[in-house]
């Protein structure tokens, strides 16, 4: 088992994208980042868009279950993500500037 182990680490260790200047390491450490944020974003928002809803459409609905799937089937799944683009950019430079 000690071969295999030492085998992944040797092949990763020679990989030119886990090694190589501190430009392309710093360059790397900033897409992960950006990347991460983009992720963490776009599967969290539906549920913050359902919380929002649920706290200023009133009666309307009787819990965020109801409020899904009658957000859903009246405007449709895309609409979970309206408003998206501000928040997703500030998650990627959050992301990128903390990774």
């Amino acid at each position: 088992r000690a071969k295999a182990t030492s085998a992944v680490a040797t092949k990763m260790s020679d990989a030119k994208w886990f090694s190589g200047s501190s430009a392309r390491d710093g360059f790397r450490d900033l897409l992960s980042g950006m990347v991460s944020g983009f992720v963490c974003k776009i599967v969290e928002y539906p549920a913050d868009t359902i919380k929002v809803l649920e706290q200023t459409g009133g009666n309307r609905f009787s819990g965020p279950i109801d409020c899904f799937f009658k957000t859903v089937t009246e405007s449709g799944a895309l609409s979970l993500y309206r408003g998206l683009a501000a928040p997703l950019l500030g998650s990627m430079a959050e992301g990128a500037s903390l990774f």
